[in-house]
């Protein structure tokens, strides 16, 4: 649980006046979403370095840095949107990777979409008085604006629901939000990919879009164990971590179906590919999706799926061995770069 920031409304604007949109888009799909707050706090760890906010691993000054106040929209289906939620209510990547890894187990034996709503109003603080369709209530103003997926929206054309910047969170948005994540714990939702009807609904020409952060993680795992080297099968029972899309890495497990993986492609991924421009690829769009998978000398998969914590711990490992990768690395100081052109009042470029 965290503290909001502020007991009113924010009392400076960020960056949302600038001309060319920041989105943030969070894919669903079980605890999937670890793995994507995983790679936000190591985007938000060196943006805060290049600020000069942090000195050291061991050593970090105020003011923090908010996720919700460097992109003017986020976006998130599935438990993704409990992401988006956590954001908007005001905390950092830190607080809401701690907050889901909290909820995770909890999420996991819900019975309604009320004991949904129940379990995330837990998680706030800091509400406070504010004015809504002419009263006065409890509530906290949304960092940023939030953009959920709906089916009740379709025939108009939209694909989801935009709560603005400044709504209240609890009135507005936990009950789309504990919707969404109960339609896919009961196996409701068609796709964990969201960035597409994100997009669409946001910011259909791609032009007007300064950044476009895509975070999610493969949802194909392959069908096949990977074969076990002869070293391996003399060694330890130690978890191993495979990538079909990085299949040098250093493992002494061979991965055996990494040329079908590889060229297996989600209808999603193909559709959001012919959506945006190729140009825009790796300069305004940026998609950051670890296919991680740990397998032991037995041949048991965990996926990052489940919601039993005893994996949470390698999945992080594994997350910073993916962003540490010369050609993701590439792409994380893309990103850092058009976040630091956006800079909040108080901050210098260093």
């Amino acid at each position: 649980m965290w503290s909001a920031s502020y007991a009113s409304p924010p009392p400076y604007q960020a960056h949302t006046s600038s001309p060319r949109l920041t989105m943030l888009s969070i894919d669903g799909g079980g605890t999937r979403p670890i793995c994507v707050l995983h790679i936000l706090c190591e985007i938000m760890y060196r943006l805060s370095w290049d600020l000069g906010n942090i000195t050291s691993r061991r050593c970090t000054t105020t003011p923090h840095i908010y996720p919700a106040d460097y992109f003017d929209y986020i976006g998130g289906g599935g438990t993704g949107a409990l992401v988006s939620f956590l954001l908007a209510c005001g905390a950092t990547a830190e607080e809401a990777r701690d907050t889901f890894l909290r909820l995770a187990p909890q999420i996991k034996r819900v019975r309604s979409i009320t004991d949904l709503q129940l379990l995330l109003q837990s998680t706030t603080s800091g509400c406070h008085t504010m004015r809504y369709r002419n009263e006065c209530i409890i509530d906290i103003p949304s960092r940023t604006n939030i953009w959920i997926p709906s089916d009740t929206r379709q025939d108009a054309g939209f694909k989801g629901i935009l709560i603005k910047k400044g709504k209240p969170v609890i009135t507005c948005l936990l009950p789309l939000v504990a919707t969404e994540i109960y339609k896919e714990l009961t196996r409701q939702t068609k796709s964990s990919h969201y960035t597409l009807p994100f997009l669409q609904d946001v910011c259909p020409n791609t032009q007007n879009c300064s950044l476009l952060l895509s975070l999610g993680s493969i949802s194909s795992p392959s069908r096949y164990p990977p074969t076990v080297s002869s070293s391996m099968q003399t060694g330890s029972m130690l978890s191993q971590w495979l990538s079909p899309y990085f299949p040098s890495s250093c493992s002494p497990v061979s991965w055996m179906a990494a040329p079908a993986v590889a060229q297996h492609q989600i209808p999603e991924s193909n559709a959001l590919e012919r959506y945006i421009p190729p140009s825009a690829w790796g300069r305004t769009v940026i998609r950051l999706e670890p296919n991680l998978a740990i397998w032991n000398a037995l041949g048991e998969r965990r996926w990052p799926d489940e919601w039993e914590d005893k994996h949470f711990g390698e999945h992080k490992m594994l997350t910073k061995n993916y962003c540490s990768k010369a050609d993701n690395e590439g792409r994380i100081d893309v990103v850092i770069n058009i976040l630091r052109a956006c800079l909040l009042p108080g901050y210098s470029m260093a």
